[in-house]
């Protein structure tokens, strides 16, 4: 499950807000999960699996699976409750599995309700777009280091997968093409380590995509081998904006990109150089190059807060982009 995290959190909150329910709540209780089909025209959920991990004091007690009805209810009656019982409901539609939002079991009436909300699967990836790119580019030792930030869009209301498999049979449903040699691939956000396939190309992601917007954020170093450091990296879907921005020691420079832009960040209003790409179409490519390095020295760029950047150039894109054009 992609929220992995915030489940955790919410099971936290859950668990100590039932320390405080009321003293003669039932021994037991009767769960009812809805699953709904949330894509228009949708196939039925008659059928669904669905899936109950019970967990007690933040720990897993027991896991439970029902069939959801023609209504597309799954009825669980008679679950043992303590005083902090708490159930995480999932419904599998198809061939992925959708979660639903953590439920407290303890402290209330007999009868207690969650939903799951599930979508059918398309294997058409040509809708997925994305908005913001931010490449950042920075030095460490006798490497550049390279982090990217996608802000990557589905648009339907259809769980996006993939027609395309790899050898052991997953779906490749978000690739990234990578410049040569990159190493050290380290992924975050949205990308989880398990569903992620590092290849010698570059990464893809093999889980279906729900509907919504999702940060892609993941980093990757290059080797020093000589005066300058090539970076071409292709564009898989149409992309609003594409910013690269390079905190670099002096002496060295970003060829290719034409003439940069300027901006501040922090409290301090502290200068910051940029170049921008909009209206990028799936199979153009950006190229660029790091100059001006000399082998065998070890260099360092100045620490930048990448939250902050991302946010002041994502800010000024939208500013650019929503201000009427002259005519």
């Amino acid at each position: 499950m992609k929220d992995a995290v915030r489940t955790i959190l919410i099971l936290i909150i859950f668990s100590a807000a039932a320390a405080a329910g009321e003293p003669n709540a039932p021994s037991a209780v009767t769960l009812t999960v809805s699953v709904v089909n949330a894509t228009a025209g949708g196939t039925s959920v008659a059928g669904d699996r669905v899936v109950v991990g019970i967990y007690e004091h933040m720990n897993p007690r027991e896991t439970l699976e029902a069939a959801a009805d023609e209504q597309g209810n799954a009825v669980f009656p008679d679950i043992p409750v303590g005083p902090r019982t708490v159930a995480l409901p999932r419904a599998r539609h198809g061939d992925m599995m959708f979660g639903g939002s953590p439920v407290l079991l303890s402290g209330g009436g007999p009868n207690v309700s969650a939903s799951v909300r599930v979508h059918d699967v398309s294997t058409d990836r040509s809708p997925l777009v994305v908005g913001t790119h931010h490449i950042f580019v920075k030095i460490h030792g006798a490497r550049v280091r390279v982090t990217e930030d996608m802000n990557l869009k589905n648009p339907t209301d259809w769980a996006i997968s993939s027609d395309l498999y790899d050898e052991q049979g997953r779906p490749v449903v978000v690739a990234v093409d990578l410049p040569a040699g990159y190493h050290g691939l380290r992924t975050s956000g949205y990308l989880e380590a398990d569903e992620v396939v590092a290849t010698d190309d570059g990464f893809y992601d093999t889980m279906a995509m729900p509907p919504g917007e999702y940060q892609l954020t993941f980093a990757y170093d290059l080797d020093i081998n000589g005066p300058a450091v090539p970076i071409r990296r292709p564009v898989h879907h149409p992309t609003a904006n594409l910013i690269v921005l390079a905190e670099l020691p002096g002496g060295l420079r970003i060829t290719g990109l034409g003439e940069p832009q300027t901006d501040t960040v922090g409290q301090d209003n502290r200068p910051i150089t940029f170049y921008r790409r909009s209206g990028l179409k799936d199979g153009d490519a950006i190229e660029f190059a790091v100059e001006g390095f000399r082998v065998g020295t070890s260099y360092k760029s100045q620490w930048v807060a990448l939250g902050l950047v991302f946010a002041v150039l994502t800010a000024a894109s939208v500013v650019k982009f929503a201000r009427p054009q002259p005519g």
